[in-house]
């Protein structure tokens, strides 16, 4: 017997047939012998199993009848509770509880038998008909699925989690509705080991919503744990090797559930409130795509891009789609370490990634807001096909409120502009709350697009004003800054043409564009550029020169800029030309704080210089050459080569120049030396 569960079992038939299998030498015996040690009531058990009578299969139906009810009831095939037990008497259920009927708990007799199936059809019209699923024609008595049974058939949901989803309703967070899906009858089989809360304490101080206790005591928080961690990928090492292998089926099942309650929470939308809903939507896109949809790693949907290079992109600044469209092919293959055409290729396919835009118009109509909104599917650069389509999700309401607008629609990429008009009753709640809408894809995670609509800044039928976030002033630093640079801000980016600090957009338009028209005053740094461009030095460095040339040959798509010649400072030019192809110039030195210069030499009021020697009249002649062969000892027998002479020479008279040619090298430097002075 085996304890499992706080009590002891009997062991499973097949843990004991695999251990029988092992009894005897397969080397040297042809039989072996098994000892069966166990109670007397239990010896009959044991006999039929070692004669192969015991591996019977029994149905399980019994434990899952009303959702099997409740899909045969959404198709049609049962109408009442009698044809609920005619169809129960076509199944596996029926026949097994014939031959075996104590194993279902009923007497062995037809009536029996006739009054189990039909306690069990009642029972389950029953609860389906208290969840709502269900309800009854008063003509024929006939039951009438609703849209929240036919809902529980697709996603294939147990009744428990359905009566969960009424309670759903109404969270208002995130973290409410991750909570209850964690508690799901679904996800009720994964169990909490022991050796599994030290590593989950651990992570729990990493998720984004924690739990509140210290430890981890029931597996409901497991679950929740395990989809955040997953989602943010937060596994490190290898000492979560259990974890890691529940993951992928935890997933799969909360991604179904919070699918099914995306769906059914909209049955009845009069009773639905916005902030449930948004948090569905949000809940159900990360799951689907197994990533936060609002973190910077979305990148990770893309084919060839896994958790690894979204983090390498995220590192060097690209955490959307949009910004990585804007970046080009080789910066992309030096920051993932690929060779080309690697950047090309991912580049390739985000183009099929659609861009959202929304453009909303509002107008009064008597005592309420008559909002048109146009989703616009816009195409990405480098998209060469036009077939492309995709689900999309557009509501609208007020935090705190219900719901004003749902719909989801299919569109393709580049389609025409879709219109989405709907009528706010009560206005007057615009000015306390403003009107949230949001577009957003319902095949990738991290595509979206949202407006704030502020009853205050409608004017007449005309386009919406910016959101309060938008228009309101940054808030007062209260930490000390550096000091900036000159001509420009402290942050050292690389590129601040594209970079996303305000102050680095700010500094470049004051160091790189040109004055306004008819403006009279000059910047000390337009000064410095029209002086390095007198010096033909230029102030912009192409990124060409950084690349090998093989990486430049494979895209020349770099911005070209002109310049005006004939005028100091650049001519005027657009600002959207200056993309990644340029790099920014380092600010020109103050020249007020360099150290003064020494004060200048008047050479006109130095002593006269001394006067000229005639060295050919003081100094002696030289002596003629001397002929050392005649004076060696052994002329006779070793007479020296003549292209050796000079090398016995006296060392006071090495020069061989004569008299003629010291005169012209003195006269070639007096001359040198007065045109210096001059």
């Amino acid at each position: 017997r085996l304890y499992i569960s706080g009590q002891l079992q009997e062991y499973d038939a097949n843990t004991v047939i695999q251990m029988l299998g092992r009894a005897g030498r397969p080397q040297f015996d042809q039989t072996g012998v098994a000892v069966i040690m166990t109670r007397v009531e239990s010896v009959r058990l044991y006999e039929l199993l070692c004669k192969g009578a015991y591996d019977v299969v029994e149905s399980k139906l019994s434990e899952n009848v009303t959702e099997h009810i409740n899909a045969e009831i959404c198709r049609g095939t049962i109408k009442d509770v009698a044809g609920a037990v005619t169809w129960l008497k076509h199944t596996f259920f029926w026949f097994r509880m014939q031959v075996n009927p104590m194993h279902y708990n009923v007497k062995d007799n037809p009536e029996a038998f006739d009054r189990k199936l039909k306690e069990l059809c009642t029972s389950s019209m029953q609860d389906l008909e208290e969840a709502g699923l269900l309800s009854y024609d008063e003509e024929c008595f006939d039951v009438i699925p609703s849209e929240g049974a036919f809902l529980m058939a697709k996603f294939c949901i147990s009744l428990e989690t359905i009566k969960l989803f009424n309670s759903m309703r109404f969270c208002d967070s995130t973290a409410d509705v991750l909570t209850a899906l964690s508690s799901s009858k679904e996800l009720s089989d994964v169990k909490l080991r022991r050796a599994e809360k030290r590593p989950l304490a651990e992570l729990n101080k990493k998720v984004r919503y924690p739990v509140k206790s210290k430890t981890i005591k029931i597996s409901e928080e497991k679950v929740f744990l395990l989809i955040q961690i997953s989602l943010g990928e937060l596994f490190e090492g290898n000492e979560e090797f259990g974890l890691r292998q529940e993951c992928p089926r935890i997933l799969s099942i909360a991604a179904r559930i919070a699918k099914c309650f995306h769906e059914y929470i909209l049955v009845n939308p009069e009773d639905l409130f916005f902030n449930a809903l948004d948090a569905a939507v949000f809940i159900s896109n990360s799951l689907e795509n197994r990533v936060w949809a609002d973190w910077s790693a979305v990148l990770k949907q893309l084919p060839g891009i896994g958790a690894a290079m979204s983090k390498l992109l995220s590192n060097a600044g690209i955490r959307d789609f949009n910004a990585l469209e804007e970046t080009h092919p080789r910066m992309l293959e030096q920051i993932l370490k690929k060779n080309p055409p690697f950047g090309n290729e991912i580049l390739s396919k985000v183009s099929v990634i659609p861009k959202l835009s929304m453009d909303i118009k509002t107008q009064k109509k008597g005592s309420a807001w008559e909002v048109s909104v146009s989703c616009v599917v816009r195409k990405r650069q480098g998209c060469t096909t036009d077939n492309v389509t995709g689900w999309f999700i557009l509501y609208a309401g007020r935090r705190g409120g219900r719901i004003n607008f749902y719909n989801r629609f299919k569109a393709r990429l580049g389609s025409t502009t879709v219109h989405k008009i709907f009528v706010l009753e009560e206005p007057g709640e615009l000015e306390k709350q403003p009107l949230r809408v949001i577009f957003i894809s319902d095949d990738y995670a991290g595509v979206q697009e949202s407006r704030d609509c502020l009853a205050k800044a409608i004017v007449g039928d005309q386009k919406m004003a910016p959101s309060a976030s938008q228009t309101a002033p940054a808030a007062a630093p209260t930490a000390k800054k550096k000091k900036p640079l000159a001509g420009g801000c402290a942050h050292t980016c690389l590129n601040k043409r594209t970079c996303r600090h305000k102050c680095c957009n700010e500094s470049f338009e004051n160091l790189y564009l040109p004055a306004a028209t008819g403006s009279s005053k000059r910047t000390t740094t337009q000064d410095n550029l029209m002086e390095m461009r007198s010096k033909n030095l230029g102030f912009a460095t192409r990124v060409d020169s950084l690349l090998p040339p093989r990486a430049i040959d494979s895209r020349n798509d770099f911005p070209k800029t002109d310049f005006d010649l004939n005028v100091g400072a650049p001519s005027a030019m657009d600002a959207s030309n200056f993309e990644t192809s340029f790099l920014p110039l380092l600010p020109r030195a103050n020249r007020a704080e360099s150290p003064p210069l020494p004060p200048k030499i008047n050479l006109t009021d130095s002593p006269p210089l001394p006067p000229r020697v005639n060295l050919a009249a003081q100094s002696p002649p030289l002596p003629s050459r001397i002929d050392l062969t005649n004076t060696s000892p052994h002329s006779e027998a070793h007479p020296i080569p003549d292209e050796f002479c000079l090398a016995r020479e006296p060392a006071a008279h090495s020069n061989t120049l004569d008299h003629d040619e010291h005169q012209k090298e003195h006269a070639s430097y007096d001359e040198m030396f007065a045109s210096l002075f001059q």
